[in-house]
């Protein structure tokens, strides 16, 4: 085991937010916080943040690691970090306790160490892993499942997708893990999902939400307390990028019709999202700004985009943030998050009850966050109260002009 004498991630460490290189920040039921994240020349790093919000000395899990890796926590309060070396193999890292087991999983056939898009995710009743291969001219959506202590399932392959450089999403809809991707199919481009049955272990056929003969990628996706699937997609139409939103209703099982949120003559890179009981944001990071649309009715409306206070001069790092602790951010739903990491740390957007940060930290963050959001949700029942104060004048308005004809003609008829 390996220690550094000092801990600070911008010490040969990413400076920027970068959706593809994570921090993971994972909250145990006994009240100890750790981070996990990459550090170059360094490898997979674990630190636990001690008193007055001090990161302590990390240990170094896996010097041969390559950045991107996946990580989660299980209801025992284990870490899982699935990574790849650089001879291209996929690994498992497991520990508790700072007692760490490896499980290697795939023997790469090249020994190139592209970017494999590894995802873990704790099913509740097993972990599942999906990666992607490259498979002649293909692109293979492969998993792997692990239950308890039984041996890791020999690789399959899920379907084929349509790039490597577009995301894929695994969420679980109720206690059903399905995976969102794009393919290729018939010279159209389709945006959809698959489940799969823990039972019978066979995944379902592929849903198509929708499929245009542009472009068209996923760029997040989100269940929430009632079990709705949120969708944010980015579409290219000619030179313009379009950013789409769709949701799954829960009762009915259907996807809604698209609504355009705004369009940019540049895509919508760094950019996920929070939900937060039927409060949905939709953000984007570029460069030191963070940009968001909000919704406070679950999807139904959206407000035009705004840019939030957060840590204001301050490095951003895009954060992973789980919990076991009771009532942590409960209800509360997000794939990557911006947010500071030392010391201590701070969340964009979800408040202090997820934060553990210095006494001296500025305090332009949650407390402004909270009136601008606010400001925002008065500001959409405004504009819909005013909208429907607009539809009854139209329909008197209507009504006077059916009276005028109808006086017009009667007029006309006396006259004859």
């Amino acid at each position: 085991i390996c220690f550094y004498k000092k801990y600070n991630t911008m010490e040969g460490g990413i400076e920027m937010f970068d959706i593809d290189r994570k921090h993971y920040i994972f909250e145990l039921s006994s009240g100890k916080t750790f981070i996990v994240f990459y550090r170059q020349g360094s490898g997979i790093c674990i630190s636990e943040l001690g008193k007055n919000n001090v990161w302590l000395t990390p240990q170094i899990l896996a010097s041969d690691a390559v950045p991107q890796f996946s990580a989660c926590i299980d209801g025992e309060d284990n870490i899982h970090i699935l990574y790849q070396n650089e001879w291209a193999d996929i690994n498992l890292l497991s520990g508790s306790g700072g007692r760490w087991s490896k499980t290697f999983l795939l023997k790469s056939k090249r020994s190139d160490p592209y970017n494999k898009l590894l995802r873990i995710k704790n099913t509740g009743s097993c972990l599942l892993f999906t990666y992607v291969l490259k498979h002649n001219e293909s692109m293979l959506l492969s998993y792997q499942l692990r239950k308890g202590s039984e041996p890791v399932t020999n690789p399959e392959a899920i379907d084929r997708i349509d790039s490597m450089k577009k995301k894929y999403f695994v969420v679980m809809d109720g206690n059903i893990p399905c995976v969102f991707y794009t393919r290729s199919h018939k010279g159209m481009c389709q945006a959809g999902w698959k489940s799969y049955d823990l039972k019978s272990g066979q995944w379902s056929d592929f849903t198509v939400i929708c499929e245009d003969t542009g472009d068209i990628s996923i760029l997040s996706v989100s269940p929430d307390r009632q079990e709705n699937i949120h969708m944010w997609m980015q579409k290219r139409s000619g030179s313009e990028y379009e950013l789409v939103y769709t949701r799954k209703d829960s009762s009915s099982g259907k996807w809604s019709s698209e609504m355009l949120l705004a369009s940019s003559v540049y895509p919508y890179a760094n950019s996920s999202h929070v939900v937060s009981g039927e409060r949905l944001v939709f953000y984007q990071v570029n460069g030191e700004a963070i940009y968001y649309w909000i919704s406070p009715d679950g999807g139904r409306h959206w407000n035009k985009r705004e840019r939030l206070p957060f840590a204001e001069g301050e490095s951003k790092y895009c954060i992973s943030y789980d919990s076991n602790s009771p009532g942590k951010l409960s209800g509360t739903y997000f794939y990557a998050i911006p947010g500071i990491v030392s010391p201590g740390f701070k969340l964009a957007f979800v408040g202090e009850t997820a934060a553990a940060t210095r006494p001296d930290a500025k305090k332009t963050s949650t407390a402004e966050e909270n009136k601008v959001l606010q400001r925002m949700q008065e500001l959409n029942i405004f504009r819909e109260e005013t909208e429907k104060s607009l539809e009854q004048l139209r329909e008197k308005i209507a009504d006077l002009e059916i009276a005028i004809e109808k006086c017009d003609i009667k007029a006309s008829l006396l006259g004859k």
